[in-house]
């Protein structure tokens, strides 16, 4: 397995891909495998080998006041012109360079890059372009981007696999966690990247339960939450990882259960759940301050965009979201920016960048 380090990359924008290719995005969660370890995480640096699963006496959860958002917030939208059938912005770098992917009209997914106001196309050429499947497009998304612009994401081929890579220097290196098979449906999504190169996400096992992994140095070691379920498509996602090595995660639960949401940090679990999540609460980016976002669920299974810092929680809802629709948090920068996407009462999707109105640690 090739070991992956950052370094620096050519702008983007000096070249455009043209292909095809699809994310799933958070309603496909991919999954993974089993064994018992130590994770330490040293700064930026993983030391580990193996499974992680609750491996210290859980940490006590975070239940505190819940605070509306500031009408100051400013919700840039984010529409790819391509993406007929919908547009996702999954994250930012620090001078507000969005990521994410689009549909087209024949319902494939494409990775985009904006800046400026300006899109550009990126697919893994090894992209499948056929119909969707199950609910499940082919294609590419792209989930993150670093200090440096490497680019992590996933594509689906003509088969209904997933596949992997980070996008460094204009080429796309593989990542599939071994413990995945190979076959429709199975595969590896790769969701965080921090500026160290170290990546987390997940995958699917043998009986398409999902785990999370950590990659650092050429190594995968697998994560799973506390309590996390197994069976199809239930398990544990990890999406999010900043400097420090700080890890969010999040289970996919049972129709009988609610997801729950962790920070991993120092090798130890901390529960993050909204208080109004009372049908689950998802966590999806952190930056090095240590802010998180997501979503929780309200009682009709409506997502709301969430932030969390310093023991306070706030929502930031789009305001163009359908009532019946939602809006997600996905991934934050160093300036506080956030990208997250809403879905319309035609059950279209838009992409975002948001600038807070406030100080969500409340300083």
């Amino acid at each position: 397995m090739k070991k992956i380090l950052a370094k620096p990359i050519a702008d983007l924008l000096s070249f455009a891909f043209v292909r095809c290719a699809n994310d799933a995005a958070l309603e496909t969660k991919w999954t993974m495998r089993t064994t018992f370890v130590t994770l330490s995480l040293i700064g930026a640096a993983l030391v580990g080998h193996g499974h992680v699963a609750a491996l210290t006496s859980p940490t006590r959860g975070l239940q505190v006041p819940q605070v509306q958002a500031s009408d100051n917030d400013t919700f840039i939208e984010i529409d790819d012109p391509k993406g007929v059938m919908g547009t996702r912005a999954w994250s930012l770098d620090a001078q507000g360079d969005v990521i994410g992917s689009y549909d087209d009209a024949k319902q494939v997914r494409h990775g985009f890059f904006w800046h400026d106001g300006q899109f550009t196309t990126i697919d893994d050429p090894k992209a499948g372009h056929g119909r969707p499947l199950q609910g499940e497009p082919q294609g590419t998304t792209l989930y993150d981007i670093n200090g440096f612009g490497d680019i992590t994401g996933r594509y689906i081929n003509s088969n209904y696999e997933a596949h992997s890579f980070v996008l460094r220097a204009r080429t796309f290196t593989p990542i599939d966690d071994p413990a995945s098979p190979r076959g429709r449906f199975y595969g590896t999504q790769a969701d965080g990247i921090n500026d160290a190169g170290v990546i987390v996400g997940d995958f699917t096992d043998e009986d398409f339960s999902v785990h999370g992994f950590v990659l650092h140095d050429g190594t995968y070691t697998t994560i799973d939450a506390p309590h996390a379920e197994h069976g199809p498509g239930l398990g544990t996602h990890a999406f999010g990882i900043n400097d420090h090595g700080d890890i969010v995660l999040f289970t996919e639960p049972s129709p009988q259960t609610n997801s729950k949401g962790y920070l991993l940090h120092d090798g130890r679990f901390l529960r993050i759940n909204d208080p109004q999540g009372v049908s689950g609460t998802d966590v999806l980016g952190i930056n090095g301050a240590g802010v998180i976002v997501g979503g929780w669920y309200d009682g009709n299974g409506v997502g709301h965009g969430m932030v969390y810092c310093k023991g306070i929680f706030t929502t930031h809802d789009d305001p163009n979201a359908a009532g019946g629709q939602g809006t997600w948090l996905t991934k934050i920068n160093a300036n506080g920016d956030i990208a997250g996407w809403y879905t319309d009462a035609h059950n279209h999707d838009h992409g975002f960048l948001l600038r807070l109105g406030h100080d969500p640690c409340g300083e």
